[in-house]
């Protein structure tokens, strides 16, 4: 089952169909060990590092839109040393509805003034790609891994972000 990607309450969802584990339970477990072992071990990948750094140095406006949670996000941004570079920034948290709906890409949009015939939504599940097309963006999915995207709505597939 894949955890990866979903919003924290749809990944309870199911894990704990029916269960009588409680919902703030799950929560609590599940950021103990996201504080004790994700946050330390997270790293950019090295072309995500490269084009964050290009696009801000040229003067592009960059936005993130996450299912996680904006403290969890704005921790991580800290942490990698690319926190100034971003206009916008929406996490689960501050939408109705996550993606793959487009509300957050849509929110994010408004944040930077982005019109969306001169946005390009990059992400690297359909979940992103979803939303993106939902809000009527160009969409690049980065297929890092070469798994299988079938019935994919993208407009582009790159396998590194030094492609974009």
């Amino acid at each position: 089952m894949n955890t990866y990607g979903p919003p924290l309450d749809v990944t309870f969802h199911n894990l704990c169909p029916g269960s009588p584990c409680k919902y703030r339970d799950f929560v609590s477990v599940f950021m103990n060990t996201y504080e004790n072992s994700c946050l330390n071990d997270v790293k950019l990948f090295p072309d995500a590092r490269r084009c964050i750094e290009h696009l801000h140095g040229d003067g592009c406006t960059m936005g993130i839109v996450s299912n996680s949670y904006m403290p969890q996000i704005v921790e991580i941004l800290l942490k990698l040393g690319v926190n100034g570079m971003f206009a916008s920034v929406v996490g689960r948290d501050r939408v109705g509805f996550a993606k793959p709906d487009p509300e957050p890409v849509l929110l994010c949009m408004s944040e930077m003034g982005a019109e969306p015939e001169r946005t390009v939504m990059t992400g690297d599940s359909i979940n992103d790609i979803l939303a993106g097309k939902g809000a009527g963006v160009f969409s690049v999915l980065i297929n890092r891994h070469g798994e299988d995207i079938s019935g994919g709505e993208y407009d582009a597939l790159i396998t590194s972000l030094d492609e974009l």
